[in-house]
């Protein structure tokens, strides 16, 4: 078992009980909670964050802004609080404005300045260039994963497993320059919970019934002890891949070892600290 350093939940003032997303901004703890906002813990009390929607996906940073994907958009949130709502852009919209392919933004994943985005129909890039929707360049429905590796894009659908752009897996969607990996090519399953990267080129895939495992170029590695697992939160600390499942959380480095029993729904290696988002509250472990 780890040892506990804090423990973060609605009756010690946080903002809700049921953690989907967790960071460290400037300083400063941030949750998202599945249905009651996110809220942030500045001079010893918890202050709520202006938002469209109480459902918050994740939470995310990038230099000083804090991004917030909820049910209702992705939020961008300066350090006085103060917030600018990216919602749906047309088809009709310049290549390049701001906004997503759908309104419910459900995962987020940083690559230097870069923000990416898994929106419902896709995913959106945020970079210095500007913003970049793939949403005719990926089939699956509903993405609800992503993660940006340094020579790699992976996002994960509810019902056609991955899009991948920078390495030659699966099947080419069209002339683009994304690649789709599902059941056919190996994997478990089409419905994929949670990515973290594993390399430049490799991914660990979470998946919603069927355990969690390795993809590169070569294919789907399972990671033994969790053929069965349903994954929910994937993170990677140096050799040490932390798995967040329905029925507690794993350290994975030779073999797979059970730590706690929590339903957990997010993991992020925060400096000293890891950051256990579970259905009871936000737990905080030492690396």
């Amino acid at each position: 078992m780890l040892p506990i350093l804090a423990t973060y939940t609605l009756e010690t003032g946080a903002c809700g009980d049921f953690v989907t997303g967790a960071a460290r901004w400037n300083g400063e703890l941030v949750i998202g909670s599945f249905d009651q906002g996110a809220c942030v813990y500045r001079g010893g009390e918890w202050v709520d964050i202006p938002l469209p929607s109480e459902m918050v996906n994740d939470v995310a940073v990038v230099g000083s802004t804090l991004w917030v994907a909820t049910a209702e958009g992705l939020v961008a949130v300066s350090p006085d609080l103060s917030t600018v709502v990216y919602g749906e852009v047309g088809d009709d919209a310049p290549r390049a404005s701001p906004g997503l392919n759908h309104p419910g933004a459900n995962a987020l994943a940083v690559l230097g300045s870069d923000l990416w985005v898994a929106d419902v129909l896709g995913p959106v890039r945020v970079s210095d260039q500007g913003w970049r929707r793939y949403r005719w360049h990926v089939t699956g429905h509903s993405y609800q994963a992503v993660a940006a590796c340094a020579a790699s894009t992976w996002v994960g659908s509810e019902d056609d497993g991955l899009a991948v752009r920078g390495v030659a897996l699966g099947s080419r969607n069209g002339k683009g320059d994304w690649h789709h990996v599902n059941a056919l090519d190996g994997l478990p399953e089409d419905w994929v919970m949670a990515l973290a990267c594993a390399g430049p080129q490799a991914a660990w895939v979470g998946t919603y019934r069927h355990g969690v495992g390795r993809v590169d170029a070569s294919g789907y590695a399972p990671v033994a002890g969790l053929e069965d697992a349903w994954v929910q939160a994937l993170a990677v600390d140096g050799d040490t891949l932390w798995v967040g499942t329905a029925d507690g959380l794993y350290r994975v480095t030779d073999r797979a070892e059970k730590l706690t029993s929590d339903d957990t729904w997010t993991v992020v290696v925060a400096g000293e600290e890891l950051l256990v988002g579970t259905r009871e509250g936000l737990m905080v472990y030492p690396r």
